[in-house]
């Protein structure tokens, strides 16, 4: 359980200084289409908003899922592989990328695979077959 929730916090705190280290980069794209920049600078806030509310939904369900997964429900242990091995793939293409985006990556995987493994170990097979 504790790797899933170190892996959110983790995904969280370097995703909030990429997009301070690197937030120009919508912002460049953003003026590029834009037709005043005070157009640009609308549609990045209403970006980010969306962008961040969608984030925070996604960490919430997250969260819940280890949650039933800690209280032995085996549908929350089979929805955490699955997004295990989304977050596996994923992170594999974000390698590709660059910036802080590897920093995140390497963690992910890191984290992600061990927390998985974790779940399916003997002594866990048997807490989920007790509840």
């Amino acid at each position: 359980m504790q790797l899933w929730l170190v892996n959110i916090v983790a995904s969280v705190v370097i995703g909030v200084v990429s997009v301070i280290v690197d937030g120009s980069y919508p912002l460049v794209h953003l003026q590029a289409s834009a037709s005043t920049p005070g157009q640009a600078h609308a549609e990045l806030v209403g970006l980010a908003v969306g962008a961040g509310a969608l984030v925070a939904v996604f960490y919430a369900l997250e969260v819940l899922f280890v949650w039933k997964m800690r209280s032995g429900r085996r549908w929350a242990r089979v929805v955490l592989t699955v997004l295990a091995v989304f977050s596996v793939l994923s992170n594999v293409l974000s390698l590709l990328q660059g910036g802080f985006t590897v920093v995140s990556a390497l963690v992910s995987l890191l984290l992600v695979p061990a927390a998985a493994v974790l779940m399916y170990r003997p002594a866990a097979k048997s807490y989920f077959a007790e509840r």
